[in-house]
Order: structure tokens, then sequence, then C-alpha cells
């Protein structure tokens, strides 16, 4: 419920309009004693009686409606009424003051403004802060200066016509004093391209940077941590339509310099910069419009690709066994390094002696055969030492510094390993 509706709380409680009041602002939790001491501090009331209590859009507030015992005179009723230091001020409102007053609505719009701002927990002054800042009116059917202009720029650097076309069309896009500016420049100077149209416009519009100025902030303009190289590509050309307006730079470098910028102030981890760092030393630099075409499709394509990307587990590989695994084969190795560096050494410091006739068992037996076999083979020493074999060869008689056989290790690790079994000094 709001104060608008008073009338028809007034009707439908059938009281007269010559006798009906609304109390605003009154507390929720306030005693009816209460209500009551103050409404009998104005004699004019009589002893008015409460009809109705309705929440206001704060919903800590209430709104009565008071029906008096005498007829009221509007003008003579107080705007507000309370006890100093104990209750109120609450506000009264005449219903048939307010349908007959004009200017009673804004009171109520006020009402209803106050109440929201309540809700919201602003005051008045935010709001006039807020309409302070920057606001500036557009008369209806015109534009403001600065979306006109980056229009009227992109046109001169884009269309491919006659300048006399371009200035035709800049003339009947304007009115009012924009239009005395060109009218002015073509007395004065009645060779004036369509860009001497926008100089002068932005002479008397835009704002009052030099060229210099301009150039130094195009050249320290670098791309967000978090912003699109496409967004970028906006904030450089804007720069760009001012530096071209003031007469900074021609419109035959703007594509060169937009593309040089992109290069420098694009970030490193930016992959559609990345690939025009790449290329553009490749072609001529496009314009504006085919730069953003291929950035935005990039972008895409690069979001597109991120959002379906399939991720895939790796299987696991049991760690365990495999440490397990490795663990024993090094125990293995280690075993037999060890016993061949004891075999070896033995060979070298240690003569085989001769065998005796006396010896029995299997001892005797091997040492017959070896020594049979190598009789049977072709000695490569000049001289044959018993007891003695080749560690390169396996052939008995020389050692392996004189060998000039062929080399077979696994033979002599066999030598080896049965001398270890069945000698007994040896």
């Amino acid at each position: 419920m709001d104060i608008s509706k008073a009338g028809e709380w007034s009707r439908r409680a059938q009281i007269s309009p010559s006798r009906c009041l609304i109390l605003s602002d009154v507390p929720i939790d306030v005693r009816d004693e209460t209500i009551a001491d103050v409404l009998n501090t104005v004699k004019a009331f009589g002893h008015p009686k409460i009809h109705g209590k309705w929440g206001d859009p704060t919903g800590i507030k209430w709104f009565l409606l008071l029906e008096t015992s005498n007829d009221i005179d509007p003008d003579t009723v107080p705007p507000e009424i309370g006890i100093p230091d104990e209750a109120g001020p609450w506000r009264v409102h005449v219903p048939e003051k307010m349908v007959t007053d004009p200017s009673v609505g804004d009171a109520v719009f006020q009402d209803k403004l106050l109440s929201l701002l309540q809700q919201e927990g602003k005051l008045l002054e935010d709001v006039k802060s807020m309409l302070e800042q920057g606001v500036k009116p557009v008369p209806a059917g015109e534009e403001e200066y600065d979306p006109w202009m980056e229009q009227a720029v992109q046109m001169i650097s884009e269309w491919q016509c006659a300048d006399s076309v371009k200035r035709q069309r800049i003339v009947e896009s304007l009115r009012g004093p924009a239009s005395d500016i060109v009218r002015f420049l073509k007395v004065s100077k009645p060779a004036a391209t369509a860009t001497d149209y926008l100089v002068a416009l932005e002479t008397a519009y835009g704002n009052t940077e030099s060229n210099s100025d301009l150039l130094a902030k195009f050249r320290s303009t670098y791309q967000g941590e978090s912003e699109k190289l496409s967004d970028f590509l906006y904030r450089l050309d804007k720069l760009l339509h001012h530096m071209l307006v003031k007469g900074g730079v021609v419109a035959t470098d703007l594509n060169r310099m937009r593309m040089e910028q992109v290069v420098k102030g694009a970030r490193n981890t930016d992959m559609v910069a990345l690939r025009l760092r790449m290329t553009h030393t490749l072609r001529d630099p496009p314009s504006f419009l085919q730069l953003l075409r291929e950035v935005r499709e990039e972008e895409d394509w690069i979001r597109a690709r991120d959002g379906g990307k399939v991720v895939v587990a790796a299987a696991s590989v049991p760690q365990a066994s495999l440490v397990s695994e490795l663990s024993s084969i090094k125990q293995e190795v280690s075993a037999l390094t060890t016993q061949m560096s004891k075999l070896l050494k033995a060979a070298a410091t240690d003569p085989v002696p001769e065998h005796s006739s006396k010896a029995t068992g299997p001892v005797c037996q091997v040492a017959d055969a070896s020594a049979t076999e190598a009789s049977n083979k072709k000695s490569t020493s000049k001289f044959s030492r018993p007891g003695i074999f080749c560690y390169k060869c396996d052939e008995d008689g020389h050692t392996k510094r004189e060998c000039r056989g062929t080399e077979n290790l696994r033979k002599v690790n066999q030598k080896l390993i049965s001398q270890s079994r069945f000698s007994g000094n040896f």
C-alpha cells in the first residue's frame, strides 16, 4: 500500500472527505496510547478515530487512516504532528487536498522516492550526485558528438568514393551551430576537403589535447590483463581517430600505426597476438575492419577449442611392483659383480698347480678333459704354459695380452665358474 491510494481507503471506509486524514511515518512498534496522545495535541481534530493501518513500502512504518469528529479545513491542518522528544514527527495528509491541489502530487512522489531510497539504504544526496556526473542532454533527433565523429572518421577512411561525396554526406548530417561551422569554413577555404571539415568540428567540439599528447598516449596504450585483443583494437582505433582529426596522422598511415602498436602493446601470452607478430611482416597492414574480423575469428576459434577439450585420464602404473623388481635386479647384479671380481683377482695372483696322479674324483676328470682338449687345439702362443688359459678366447697356454684369437667371453665365464665350483686351492 502507498499514500496515493488515500482516496480509495477513505471511500472504502465510508468516511466523509471533510473528516478524513492519513498519517505516515508512524513506527510499527508505537503503542496506541502514544498515538492517542499525539492526536490529542491538535484540537482541530476533535476526537479522531483510527479506521485502519497499512504498512508502507519499507515495511517498518504505518499508514494510519483517521476520521475526525469535526469537519476540518485543509488549509489549517498542520503538515506534521508529534510530541517533542517522545513521538514523531508524523506527516499529515488530507485526501481532499491531494485530489484538488496539483502540487500535492509532487509530495506524493517524494514520499515514494524517499521510501524506495530507505529500502535501498541510500540518501537523496546520492541520487543528486549520480545525476550531476557528466549528464549531457542531447536534443531530440540529434546525436552526441563523440559517436558521430567516430562514425564520420570511419567513413572518411573506409569509403572508396570521391571527396565531394564525403563532404556532401558530412554536411547532410549536420544542423544548427555545427552546420554553421562547416559553412564558415567553405567561405574562407573553398577547396576544403572532408578531412578539413572534421578538423574544424573537432576544434569547436572536441578535446583540447595536442597532437604530441595524443601520439604519446597512443604509444603508451597496452592491452589489459583480462582484456581481449578485439577490445584493445577498439581503444587504439579511437585514439587514431582523434589523431587523424587533429591532423597528427594522415589516413594512409593509420593501418601501419595500428598494426605496430598491436604488435608492441599486446600481451605476450595472447595467442592471437602471437600469430599477428609472426605474420605481420609478410603482408601489408590490413584495415581496421579486416584486422578486427581476423582477430574475432581467432578468438572465437580459441574459445570453441578450449570449451571442447576432452580430458583423458592416464592409466595408472603399479609403481610398487616396478620398484621391487628393480631392487631385485640390482641385488643380483651386485652379487655377480662381486663374484667375478674375486675370480679375476685369484686367477691373476695364484698359479694353477700341476695335476697329481693321486688326484681322484671329479676334479681329476675335469683336469684330464681340459688337458686332452688343449692338446688337440693348436696353441696361438709360441710357448705353451700349463695351468694358464686366455681370458679372451678361452684357449690354454697363453694370456689375454698374447692372444690373437677371437674373443669368446661366454666360454671364459663358464670356465671361471666351473673352476670356482670344483677346484680346491684354485
